[in-house]
């Protein structure tokens, strides 16, 4: 697998946001939002999302047919390649399908917020 840096991985950063704001996960019962560049919010920066590991939080957006909510997720695993891994922090309010504890995959991408363990207080 090839690591890209610099200004390379700039621009693949910037354009892959560009390209995909929404994207549907493998479950049947919600996706998760990809937010794009023109989003109101400050993402981020990739060395930010890249530095971030096991038990630590990122926040995702999940979108059910008549509901989006941003959901606190604790990392477990980005060493599988493209989709990390963790689970639902919080207990998500109006969702059918996506609970408190639920495993979800996710992009790098997808991370709209970071927070370290260490620096967290609930």
């Amino acid at each position: 697998m090839r690591i890209f840096t610099g200004e390379e991985a700039k621009i693949i950063w910037e354009n892959s946001r560009e390209i995909t704001p929404v994207r549907k996960l493998p479950s049947p019962h919600y996706s998760i939002l990809r937010p794009g560049l023109q989003s109101n919010s400050k993402l981020p920066s990739p060395e930010r999302i890249q530095s971030s590991k096991s038990g630590d939080f990122v926040k995702l957006i999940f979108s059910e047919p008549d509901i989006r909510e941003a959901q606190w997720v604790q990392l477990t695993n980005k060493e599988s390649g493209i989709l990390w891994s963790g689970y639902v922090f919080e207990d998500p309010i109006g969702f059918k399908k996506l609970k408190i504890n639920t495993r979800v995959e996710f992009h790098p991408l997808d991370i709209v917020d970071v927070r370290y363990k260490q620096d967290t207080i609930w």
